[in-house]
């Protein structure tokens, strides 16, 4: 036991000594600082910018900023070793100029607008046949050419069509041009709105025979045929008027003349007439007292183009029915004035006149000044019928007298317009003579229009009303056995046989009286038929 505690004393000791040693012979040991080493990333900027395409697009614009922002975070010694750095400085370019081009393409509609405005016509005249219609404008940079693809739409192809063949009519018109222009590099459209004034063309009033409408009572919108018929309307009827103060005007139901101004954007001339037919001859007082001396001339022509000028209108017509012998010479003097005063004011208003059939009308009209004067004779070759003889309304036999007498009269025929009935007259008591009633003598005899002869009387053709055709006096009439009724009236074979007679003669052309008898169109659609086989 005193063996092992002297052992374990010693044990202590010996632990206790290398202890000591190892303190005395080392000396203090202190840790060592943590060392940074830099990286070097010059080697990924250079791979980022060979990843980029040779050629840059809007889809790599991405591609191109990141390695830029890399490339500028680098140290200047790192970006030193960029070695691929010029494709990278091209592609910053090209990135820069690709975001600006949109803005720039932009802005550059507004250049192609005044491109525009120099490049389309804002008139064209009438001698005008064809316009070249630019396709395409460039934006041009030191890069590229850039295309804007220009297509057109007329509001009227009658009038400019797709080609850029021009038709000029009897009137001025505007075409309302949109024009869509297209950027090939982004696609952004714009749309761009011009109007195309259309210039009369100064000869066609001569160049073709024209249809003229005398209208009675409101504006009604026309039909398709209508508008490619009509030529002129003439709105029936104003008065010359004088006042308390001994002022000349012009009266009557003026404010409709508004109401036509759709007929007149389609091309129709509207006409105002002035007179028509009065029971009472103390009615053409005032006109003859319009018509005696110079002042009163003067201040009616000017009260006329007051009027002209407040509706738009493209000239007037005078239905004096009639002058007397002692008005000849002043009546002429005033349609002198008249025309003097309006062409003044615009050469192509038109200055017309509605003039009687028979030879008795050389001693009221001095048709070879008149000639001179006006532009078209408007010749009222209907209402021939008279008393309770049963007669023919309008029959082309006595249009075609009438012509020759007014062509015999020094008047060219160019300027002889004649006239045919939109309207009929019913004999009542009439018996069959063996020639459908045709000059035997009636009880009395109305008016009516064709509307209502077409539903009354044609409609019963072979159930107790028959057709006739007057060989002689080549015009048809109608017999109704039933009712003892002679109706004279213009069939659709009497107005094609008048308008066929109007091409082959060469006269002016053909008026009628009036639109409202026929509601239904027939008499027109019959018209139209014939001036479409006669171009």
């Amino acid at each position: 036991m005193r063996l092992f505690r002297q052992r374990l004393k010693f044990g202590f000791l010996l632990v206790f000594l290398l202890s000591a040693i190892t303190l005395v012979g080392c000396e203090k040991v202190e840790p060592s600082p943590e060392i940074i080493v830099e990286t070097d990333k010059s080697a990924e900027v250079i791979d980022a910018i060979d990843a980029l395409p040779d050629e840059i697009t809007k889809a790599s614009i991405k591609d191109v900023s990141s390695a830029e922002r890399l490339y500028k975070a680098l140290s200047e010694e790192d970006k030193a070793k960029v070695t691929n750095y010029e494709k990278l400085a091209k592609a910053i370019a090209d990135k820069n100029y690709l975001q600006d081009l949109d803005y720039i393409l932009m802005d550059e509609f507004d250049k192609v607008e005044a491109f525009l405005d120099e490049a389309i016509p804002l008139v064209l005249e009438s001698e005008v046949d064809t316009i070249e219609f630019v396709d395409k404008y460039n934006y041009v940079d030191e890069r590229q050419t850039i295309i804007y693809r220009i297509t057109y739409t007329f509001s009227d192809t009658e009038i400019i069509n797709g080609l850029g063949e021009v038709k000029h009519g009897l009137t001025d018109t505007y075409i309302a041009v949109r024009i869509n222009v297209k950027c090939s590099y982004n696609n952004v459209e714009r749309v761009y709105e011009k109007k195309i004034k259309v210039e009369r063309n100064l000869d066609i009033m001569f160049d073709h025979s024209i249809l003229v409408a005398y209208w009675y009572g409101r504006f009604q919108e026309l039909t398709k045929v209508d508008y490619e018929s009509i030529d002129i309307i003439n709105y029936s009827f104003a008065q010359i008027a004088q006042d308390e103060a001994g002022k000349w005007y012009i009266d009557g139901r003026l404010n409709r003349l508004s109401s036509f101004a759709p007929a007149k954007e389609k091309g129709i001339k509207i006409c105002l007439s002035l007179g028509g037919w009065h029971d009472d001859s103390s009615f053409w007082d005032i006109y003859a007292k319009a018509a005696k001396t110079e002042e009163s001339r003067i201040a009616v022509a000017n009260a006329i183009l007051d009027v002209i000028k407040e509706y738009n209108l493209d000239g007037i017509d005078m239905d004096w029915e009639y002058p007397k012998s002692t008005d000849k010479n002043n009546f002429t003097l005033l349609m002198k004035q008249i025309r003097d005063t309006l062409k003044a004011y615009n050469k192509d208003l038109l200055v017309t006149a509605a003039i009687p059939a028979g030879d008795w009308i050389t001693s009221r009209f001095d048709l070879a000044k008149l000639n001179d004067i006006l532009d078209y004779f408007y010749i009222m070759t209907y209402d021939l019928d008279d008393g309770m003889s049963c007669n023919h309304l309008s029959s082309l036999s006595d249009a075609k007298d009438s012509v020759s007498f007014f062509i015999k009269n020094k008047v060219a025929k160019e300027k002889l317009v004649i006239g045919s009935a939109f309207y009929g007259r019913i004999y009542e008591g009439v018996s069959d003579n063996g020639k459908g009633g045709l000059g035997g003598r009636a009880s009395s005899k109305d008016e009516t229009s064709f509307d209502n002869i077409k539903e009354n009387y044609l409609s019963r053709l072979g159930k107790g009303v028959t057709k006739y055709y007057d060989e002689e006096a080549e015009a048809y009439y109608l017999y109704d056995s039933e009712n003892y009724q002679f109706i004279t009236y213009e069939d659709t074979e009497s107005v094609t046989d008048k308008w066929n007679y109007v091409i082959d003669s060469g006269i002016g052309g053909l008026m009628y009286w009036s639109y409202e008898n026929d509601k239904s169109n027939t008499l027109m659609e019959a018209i139209n038929a014939a001036q479409k086989n006669n171009k």
